[in-house]
């Protein structure tokens, strides 16, 4: 028997990267999956495809997180197609180097409002539908949450308040049964980090002597 035969998840921002992988790795345990993207579904319907070939159940949802009104409809969409929720995974996010000098308001209400509203949207939307006690989210943070390197500040800082809302949530959660954690990946190799450059040449070279 599987470890987690029916229980059922949200991994959002799915379509690509990390968020596919935790997808995939999901459904082998045997959850049914729900598959969140905001622009690329083609990426989400090829992962859900791969989820179903290997015998697991997937269904995509599109869904703005950092927009209350589609972060509810998200949830509402899973229960309804499922009947409950078990697992959150708040994965959607952005990054992009960007030197300080450069910054403005538009850059920062941006990746704040992914990377940091989006999970207090999504994770306020489905307490009320969790299975408890038992349930659980996991935030994706960052291990520049805690090293750093430059043109990353933003998102250093948008990480950082990541690790303190899963800790305070982890305390404020506990009486109900539900568990909150955080991931901090270092760099990955996915889609998003090629086109940044950060793998190969110099961008890794830096950015690995930073993270030691």
């Amino acid at each position: 028997m599987k470890q987690l035969e029916e229980k059922v998840a949200i991994v959002t921002g799915a379509s690509k990267g990390i968020g596919t992988g935790i997808a995939k790795t999901f459904a082998l345990d045997g959850p049914r999956v729900v598959i969140n993207y905001a622009s690329d579904q083609a990426g989400a319907e090829k992962t859900a495809a791969e989820i179903e070939k290997s015998g697991g159940q997937a269904f995509i949802v599109k869904a703005d997180v950092s927009k209350k009104n589609e972060a509810q409809a998200l949830v509402h969409e899973t229960v309804k197609r499922f009947g409950k929720l078990d697992t959150l995974v708040n994965n959607a996010g952005v990054f992009r180097f960007t030197p300080f000098t450069e910054l403005d308001e538009k850059y920062f209400d941006w990746m704040m409002k992914i990377n940091v509203l989006g999970p207090v949207l999504m994770t306020k939307a489905a307490l009320p539908h969790f299975s408890k006690p038992g349930s659980i989210v996991v935030n994706l943070s960052s291990v520049l949450s805690q090293s750093f390197i430059p043109g990353m500040a933003v998102y250093s800082a948008s990480k950082a308040a990541i690790n303190s809302l899963t800790g305070a949530l982890a305390i404020e959660l506990a009486p109900k049964g539900i568990r909150v954690n955080a991931i901090l990946p270092g760099a990955t190799d996915t889609e998003g980090a090629h086109i940044l450059g950060m793998l190969g040449g110099d961008s890794e070279k830096q950015s690995s002597r930073r993270l030691r």
